[in-house]
């Protein structure tokens, strides 16, 4: 955990709201996902008021995930040919509109949605 204190608000855990950035291996077998599936949707369900969630997901390719987008979701898909540049990491975190890391309370179910769809 991270988090920065220093007049921000603090959690019902008792410290400042942090982003838990979530990170899953797709390409393990589908029981192993399901399994990782089912826990990583219990962890950000259990989160504090005031945290905050992020998705990432990887196989042949790295795609991250929108949560704040309501509807069919958004996701943005980086080639896995080799590492990003400092270009497209930036427009990750400056797409219009687009928020990377939402409150985990309103976007828990988008989330729980996109790390149901992950195969």
């Amino acid at each position: 955990h991270y988090a920065e204190g220093g007049g921000e608000p603090v959690t019902a855990a008792g410290r400042p709201p942090c982003v838990h950035v979530f990170v899953v291996d797709t390409t393990v077998r589908a029981r192993e996902l399901q399994g990782c599936k089912d826990d990583v949707v219990a962890a950000a369900r259990g989160l504090p008021p005031g945290d905050s969630i992020a998705l990432v997901a990887f196989d042949g390719v790295v795609r991250v995930f929108d949560l704040s987008y309501g509807g069919a979701g958004r996701v943005r898909v980086l080639s896995g040919q080799g590492s990003p540049s400092k270009e497209h990491l930036n427009e990750l975190g400056s797409s219009p509109g687009a928020s990377l890391a939402c409150e985990a309370s309103a976007a828990c179910d988008a989330f729980a949605a996109a790390v149901g769809a992950l195969r």
